[in-house]
């Protein structure tokens, strides 16, 4: 399934995740189709991670720009996060919100937009005071495809349930966050980096405003 859609891609089609940790396990179908099995854990590891050497060594990244492992999750009770901070405001997808740079949004529906599970680009660093993220200096290396932009990003804080381990940092280390982006190759492909985008579509105007303005361009 996997190949067929980077293959829609390089093809010049168009993709959207309004999603988030899409891509963190590889299943294998058996039993004549009857039953799916995944390799979780076991003497060998994770063998079923697509993105370690220990597993697929095929980083999820390249394909939804994004990954698990550089965001995280919150299921223990409610999350506190300060939304989703704009990065690059003059970007097509933000077209008729009036966001500006350094603007958060997605902060107070309930649920929050920044979801119980996030997926993020590797960032190297999140500036508080200007809310101005960098992208880590290796994250082509790492999967991040080089044509790859940041819209948005909400950092989480060492609160969260589940900050995963990732190249060159253990668990909890480094920045973690929910990433907004888009990239092209030859399609363009939009993430979210939220499992929690459809739930809030109703309640805030700049969620709603992106997401028209990224089905219109992606079907133009």
């Amino acid at each position: 399934m996997r190949d067929c859609v980077e293959s829609f891609i390089s093809a010049g089609g168009n993709v959207a995740f309004f999603g988030a940790n899409l891509c963190w396990w590889r299943i294998h179908v058996v039993d004549g189709g009857t039953a799916i099995v995944c390799h979780q854990g076991g003497p060998t590891g994770a063998v079923d991670h697509w993105w370690p050497v220990t597993g697929v060594h095929r980083p999820e990244d390249s394909l939804t720009g994004v990954s698990y492992r550089h965001g995280g999750g919150w299921w223990d009770g409610p999350r506190r996060t300060d939304g989703y901070f704009v990065q690059a405001a003059n970007h097509w997808a933000f077209a008729n919100t009036g966001l500006a740079d350094g603007q958060s949004f997605g902060r107070d529906t309930v649920p929050p937009l920044v979801g119980y599970e996030c997926d993020g680009a590797p960032l190297a660093q999140f500036d508080i005071a200007s809310s101005r993220a960098v992208l880590a200096p290796d994250a082509s290396q790492t999967g991040t495809p080089e044509t790859f932009t940041l819209l948005a990003v909400a950092p989480l804080s060492p609160e969260w349930d589940e900050l995963p381990p990732r190249e060159h940092h253990a668990a909890g280390e480094g920045v973690h966050a929910a990433t907004m982006g888009v990239y092209t190759r030859n399609g363009i492909v939009f993430t979210a980096g939220t499992t929690d985008w459809a739930q809030v579509l109703e309640q805030d105007r700049n969620v709603a405003a992106i997401t028209r303005n990224v089905v219109e361009r992606l079907l133009a």
